[in-house]
């Protein structure tokens, strides 16, 4: 436990001595004054950066393997989520638990959150709204940075590293769907997925604010709504989902959700795939 100087040797974490989890040593050895630790620091930031961005874009490739289904006039009403959304959880509950052996704290961000709730829009507020009204609302949305920049010293946490994961497949899967036309029953489908993902982030991301500046949580439930959004802008029966009640279509969607969390509770249900275990 010692490195033979007298000082004792770190026991988890990337670094000695709690070089990338204290902020004030952290700018101190990356000063210009000490270019070697800053440049030891900035390829350690290029590695979990990669290491992100590839995982994020596994857990797209998981999400975009439904867009078959999606766009089939054949396709099914929805039942829950698809087993590609439950894949890419798991896939993301085994990258918080590696990042949480690196670099020490709990594995998960919050224990798993209790029954998904309607959503009762204000009079005025939610109910019908226009394309136009959709357009705006995109307009006047804060840019978030997606990837991480190579020439950036990254924050060294698992909330961080989870959250790009997620940013980086949320992202990719907007972007995909733009070039596919959705059935309304993929669109539902899609619907389903969604609120199944806004519901269990928190479970996977600490409600905290970012170094870059923005709450992680807030900023994923806006990717996932951009996503629903872009699918509703491809979907062939577009005009007939803007005239529906958006509160009526998001209970639906949860509607399904609260049922695939009860009958796949337990040790043996597909639940226990993505769930992190509570710790002792």
């Amino acid at each position: 436990t010692h490195s033979g100087t007298g000082k004792q040797r770190k026991t988890k974490g990337m670094f000695p001595n709690d070089a990338i989890q204290d902020d004030a040593q952290a700018t101190s050895e990356s000063s210009p004054s000490n270019p070697m630790a800053l440049r030891f620091r900035l390829a350690a930031s290029r590695a979990l950066g990669i290491y992100a961005t590839s995982l994020g874009y596994e857990a797209s490739s998981l999400l975009c393997s439904d867009i078959p289904q999606l766009t089939s006039d054949e396709a099914p009403d929805p039942v829950g989520p698809t087993i590609s959304a439950v894949d890419m959880l798991a896939l993301v509950k085994q990258a918080s638990v590696d990042c949480a052996d690196l670099f020490g704290g709990p594995k998960s961000a919050a224990p798993m959150p209790d029954e998904l709730e309607d959503q009762f829009s204000l009079p005025g507020v939610g109910g019908t709204r226009s394309g136009l009204v959709f357009d705006v609302e995109r307009m006047l949305t804060e840019k978030v940075e997606i990837y991480p920049h190579p020439q950036e010293i990254a924050h060294f946490t698992k909330n961080s590293i989870v959250a790009t994961i997620f940013k980086v497949a949320f992202k990719n899967v907007a972007e995909i769907l733009r070039f596919h036309q959705l059935s309304a029953a993929g669109y539902r489908q899609l619907l389903v997925n969604c609120e199944f993902m806004k519901f269990l982030l928190v479970h996977f991301v600490k409600d905290e604010f970012m170094t870059e500046g923005y709450n992680a949580p807030a900023v994923l439930e806006r990717l996932v709504s951009d996503t629903c959004a872009v699918g509703l802008d491809t979907c062939k029966e577009r005009e007939y989902f803007l005239d529906e009640d958006s509160d009526v279509l998001v209970n639906e969607a949860r509607s399904a959700v609260r049922a695939f969390m009860t009958e796949e509770g337990g040790d043996a249900g597909k639940v226990s795939t993505f769930a992190i275990p509570k710790e002792e």
